[in-house]
């Protein structure tokens, strides 16, 4: 768990071609998350793909962007969508291709890092692909 006061976040002027993005500055060695506040209702076969770029500035970080699926009752039942990058100072792609498994009612987004530094993130984009289970 954090201490109080050693994660902040805010959007900044550094992201490509200047434009913003939204800027993690993290004093502690721990880990962080930072979700969004809403819940997406999907269906058990519904595919999407999520893409994040990433860019790190500090000492010995690995950022990750992910989605955790939840049951009917808001339990987590798979939070392992993951995909990360480590120690990199040009904007990285974090991406990953996934498909509601049985059970599955809502999935949530989230970023999140470990390490002591600056982690930016930009161009947050989720797609529904299709419901593997529809006629094709």
């Amino acid at each position: 768990m954090q201490e109080k006061g050693t994660v902040s976040q805010q959007y900044d002027e550094k992201g490509i071609n200047n434009s913003r993005c939204l800027l993690i500055r993290s004093s502690s060695k721990e880990s962080w998350a930072y979700s969004y506040i809403n819940f997406i209702e999907v269906r058990k076969g519904d595919m999407f793909h999520y893409l994040v770029l990433a860019k790190l500035h500090g000492d010995h970080l690995t950022a990750y962007a992910g989605m955790t699926v939840f049951d009917e009752n808001k339990n987590a039942i798979s939070w392992n969508i993951v995909d990360k990058t480590e120690m990199t100072e040009a904007w990285t792609k974090l991406e990953k291709t996934f498909t509601v498994p049985q059970g599955g009612k809502y999935i949530n987004f989230r970023l999140a890092g470990v390490g002591t530094g600056e982690f930016r993130f930009e161009d947050v984009c989720l797609t529904k692909l299709r419901n593997k289970n529809s006629a094709k």
